[in-house]
């Protein structure tokens, strides 16, 4: 019983962190369709990182991980 609250608890986490860094990426319709981030050969803006997020792609799914990973260490390093 207690592990299924576990689990359910990070999948409502992960939900709103995905949602939150989604919302941060587009919030700015000015600067949507900019220039974001070499990645592979690939450039993309912000709006593309966003769909790939959304969409759970293998490179969106390691992007919001990355994300996630450094404001943790920047948070902690703060302290």
């Amino acid at each position: 019983m207690r592990s299924a609250l576990i689990i359910t608890t990070m999948n409502e986490l992960s939900l709103k962190l995905k949602n939150e860094v989604v919302r941060h990426l587009t919030n700015n319709e000015q600067i949507i369709d900019e220039k974001y981030l070499h990645k592979g050969g690939k450039v993309y803006s912000r709006r593309e990182l966003a769909a790939e997020i959304k969409a759970e792609t293998e490179f969106g799914i390691d992007l919001l991980a990355r994300m996630i990973t450094l404001a943790i260490d920047i948070s902690t390093r703060q302290k």
